[in-house]
């Protein structure tokens, strides 16, 4: 799919995706990190030409995390609590690296680990890598089944903004996690 100019196709795309995002931050505040009725994650992929590198942002609920990696093996990490295991980042960077591939150029590409923090409610978590050494992409192919081993009806929104600005989103589910964009 190449990241052209809006048109219908991307208009019809983009008005549901719209209204959930809105209706999904106008109920955040009545919805417990513990009890939510969804599962979402969403991603951010921006080319910086500057620095010739992917800098990556995913948000994804804190407890729907831990229940994923307390089921891969990994209990009692109490993420962004002071409680917190001194294993638990390089926990989410291998989970991370084993659910979102990308390639770049049809070549596969490594992340970097930057950091997380948690979000101001303390519902979700922000977690930051990088592609670097990116020098100029001309495709992306992205798969992201962040938590889909985990909940069956999770989605994860990834919004792409590639060279010269090009922008794209896209909502992956179970059994449809992949996009290859051209710029």
């Amino acid at each position: 799919m190449a990241l052209n100019s809006p048109g219908k196709n991307h208009l019809k795309f983009m008005v549901p995706v719209c209204i959930f995002l809105f209706l999904s931050g106008l109920f955040a505040p009545f919805v417990s990190s513990a009890d939510h009725q969804f599962h979402v994650s969403k991603s951010l992929l921006e080319y910086k030409a500057a620095d010739q590198s992917f800098q990556v942002s995913v948000n994804i609920f804190i407890d729907d995390l831990e229940l994923a990696l307390k089921k891969s093996g990994h209990p009692g990490l109490f993420l962004c609590t002071e409680k917190e295991s001194p294993e638990a980042e390089k926990i989410i960077f291998d989970y991370l690296r084993q659910k979102i591939q990308v390639k770049i150029n049809g070549a596969p590409a490594s992340f970097d680990w930057v950091g997380k923090e948690p979000s101001d409610d303390l519902a979700t978590i922000w977690c930051y890598l990088e592609i670097t050494q990116v020098p100029d992409p001309a495709s992306l192919f992205v798969q992201n089944e962040i938590l889909m081993e985990t909940f069956d009806d999770q989605k994860n929104i990834v919004q792409i903004i590639g060279p010269r600005q090009h922008s794209g989103y896209f909502m992956f589910q179970k059994g449809q996690a992949a996009e290859t964009v051209q710029f």
